[in-house]
């Protein structure tokens, strides 16, 4: 059974309401095709990234005994690799935190 209320306040509530499911329905199918866009871009950088890995492994970079390999980038029409030495990375951190600490 259904009844009619009439209630011109509960009226304009309900079409609010509506106004606004709706609304919210196409952000959601909005937000899943850009959720599908980016897993789809996650792939292709990890192709990318995984390619870029087997070309630097072939040209033999000497690197230190705590080096890594932080980034790999084009600069000025030149291919660059930034290495870190970790220990380093590693105190900086450490002089950051103790920086933190003394101004607290």
């Amino acid at each position: 059974m259904i009844k009619v209320i009439n209630n011109d306040k509960l009226k304009e509530i309900l079409t609010e309401r509506e106004v606004i499911v709706n609304k919210a329905r196409e952000l959601n199918l909005k937000k899943e095709k850009i959720e599908k866009e980016m897993v789809k871009s996650g792939y292709k950088m990890n192709k990318l990234r995984d390619k870029t890995s087997k070309i630097i492994d072939k040209e033999n970079i000497e690197l230190g005994e705590f080096d890594i390999i932080a980034r790999v980038f084009v600069e000025d029409g030149e291919c660059k690799v930034e290495i870190v030495d970790k220990i380093e990375e590693f105190k900086k951190a450490l002089r950051e935190d103790a920086k933190k600490d003394d101004s607290k």
